[in-house]
């Protein structure tokens, strides 16, 4: 495991997928830049083209620090079956599957 300070571009990739963000977006995080100039700007630090300044590495640090004090909700992943009235295969009602997330953050 690399020391928690050391940015290398496997774990700057890691970071960013952790926060299921675009190269685009996480790279606006970063820098106040265009989309396209962002993730050209984190393309080259995952490639390792480039290294990260000081600047970059705060922000790496912040991010990083906000994923793991998270606080998220936890949610449920469930399959549900609907028996629908309209359609039929064969004489036998048609099941709609539907996967559905849960919590009170998901709710409507």
């Amino acid at each position: 495991m690399p020391d928690k300070d050391e940015w290398t571009p496997e774990r700057i990739k890691l970071l960013r997928k952790s926060l299921g963000m675009s190269q685009a977006d996480f790279g606006q995080e970063i820098w106040d830049a265009s989309p396209a100039t962002a993730q050209k700007n984190v393309s080259r630090l995952e490639t390792g083209e480039v290294s990260t300044s000081a600047a970059v590495r705060r922000a790496l640090q912040r991010m990083d620090k906000a994923l793991r004090e998270s606080t998220l909700p936890p949610f449920e992943l469930r399959l549900k079956m609907e028996e629908r009235e309209d359609a039929e295969v064969e004489g036998a009602p048609l099941l709609r599957y539907m996967l559905t997330l849960e919590g009170s953050e998901y709710d409507e």
